[in-house]
């Protein structure tokens, strides 16, 4: 995905420093990590050439660990010590599941918000940043406030199908798209 011009990698399950490292393999050239040679889309989207694009590579595309289970709490400050790491996201979902011990989900619950704290003043220890998956606009500027530095405002179903309600609702009210400010 970095070859083709993603931005950076999410990966899931990252609960160890070997977990880390290996993510950082894959994702970051030498020296950093192992990450092989073919950048075919990313190079023109760029705009620079090949010595400079790996030059900067490493500081262009974001390597981010999931933190999503006890385990991954747990090794916190070796994954966050792990050079090419740059920061974690939260899946509040997942982690609620894991600190309940399989026991229900509660995304925005004390025990996930408690983690949720650790995690941020574990990342500013590391001058690195933290982000989480939010349900809606509400949730992501609460986030944002506490100190996420990236939020989501929902999954794209959940979006589309919010979209999708409205201009249903609007069509059954009569409202033409000109009439509620939506160019054709």
């Amino acid at each position: 995905m970095l070859d083709a011009g993603a931005a950076g990698i999410l990966a899931p399950m990252i609960n160890s420093r070997d977990d880390a490292e290996r993510l950082v393999g894959f994702t970051k050239f030498p020296p950093v990590g192992e990450r092989s040679w073919g950048p075919r889309a990313a190079l023109p989207l760029s705009g620079l050439e090949p010595r400079a694009y790996l030059k900067a590579a490493n500081r262009l595309t974001q390597t981010i660990a999931m933190i999503e289970t006890r385990a991954a709490l747990d090794a916190l400050d070796d994954i966050l010590g792990t050079d090419g790491v740059d920061g974690v996201f939260v899946g509040p979902s997942d982690l609620s599941i894991a600190l309940s011990d399989g026991g229900g989900i509660d995304p925005r619950g004390a025990e996930l918000l408690g983690a949720a704290n650790l995690i941020l003043d574990r990342v500013a220890a590391y001058r690195k940043f933290a982000a989480m998956f939010c349900f809606d606009g509400k949730d992501a500027a609460l986030m944002t406030a506490k100190g996420f530095k990236l939020v989501s405002v929902g999954s794209d179903q959940t979006l589309l199908r919010s979209a999708a309600r409205s201009e249903l609702a609007a069509g059954r009210a009569g409202l033409s798209p000109e009439t509620r400010g939506i160019a054709n």
